[in-house]
């Protein structure tokens, strides 16, 4: 049994049906990604999986449990966390204090809470020595850094990880890939939307390419290489 597991979600915007029975699955420790042009429905894939967008039609299942009706604080309490494209870091509270802002809903101990933030600064030795600066004077790479270690501290069972590339230097973009693979040899399993095809592909054991809001294929990073039609009709701008 997948671990996550959407089936024909249908997912509208107002009148736009963006997700038109979008169907993929995760499997326990596995790192997957969907990737696609933009506005292929990738984000809306991930914010269905928490409750902001809520499917018309099909299903969200996380270990078998129907998850699609459910308010989103409470999908996040059965282990999803959510690190969107925007990294939405509080500008006015400092690295440990949004940090700690994501393990409130978690109900986490002050001395699990300790130990939760060294396992993080192992992760990310930059935030241990930014750990007062407020989220305003950080770096881009800095701030996505907080984005992904304030999902982490909650110990989720899966993370959903919207574009974590997204603007950052070459070497950045090197050393991200690299931190979200041993979060995922640490036993999380990563639903990622990446642009960059090479990340994608490097991370993952399967890939899901996406086009108007509907799985174009699925198939492993080597299968993809090899199917150059797929990459020019799907991926090539």
């Amino acid at each position: 049994m997948a671990l996550l597991e959407l089936e024909d979600v249908h997912t509208y915007y107002g009148e736009a049906h963006i997700l038109q029975g979008v169907s993929l699955a995760v499997g326990e420790g596995e790192v997957v990604s969907l990737i696609g042009r933009n506005g292929a429905g990738k984000t809306t894939t991930l914010r269905s999986v928490m409750g902001l967008a809520r499917p018309a039609r099909g299903r969200v299942r996380l270990r078998g449990e129907d998850l699609t009706r459910l308010p989103t604080h409470e999908i996040v309490r059965r282990g999803i966390a959510w690190i969107p494209e925007e990294r939405r870091v509080l500008p006015n509270l400092t690295v440990l204090e949004n940090l700690k802002l994501g393990m409130l809903g978690v109900g986490t101990s002050e001395a699990e809470a300790g130990s939760r933030l060294e396992d993080v600064f192992r992760h990310f030795p930059r935030l241990r020595e930014r750990v007062d600066h407020r989220g305003q004077f950080l770096s881009g790479g800095e701030q996505q850094m907080v984005a992904i270690a304030r999902a982490l501290v909650a110990r989720p069972t899966v993370m959903l990880v919207d574009e974590p590339t997204e603007g950052l230097a070459p070497m950045l973009v090197q050393n991200l890939t690299e931190i979200l693979a041993a979060i995922n040899r640490g036993g999380t399993t990563i639903l990622l939307v990446e642009q960059t095809l090479e990340v994608a592909l490097a991370l993952s054991r399967r890939v899901y390419v996406m086009d108007q809001g509907r799985i174009q294929f699925q198939g492993t990073p080597d299968e993809l290489r090899k199917d150059p039609t797929i990459q020019q009709r799907f991926l090539e701008v």
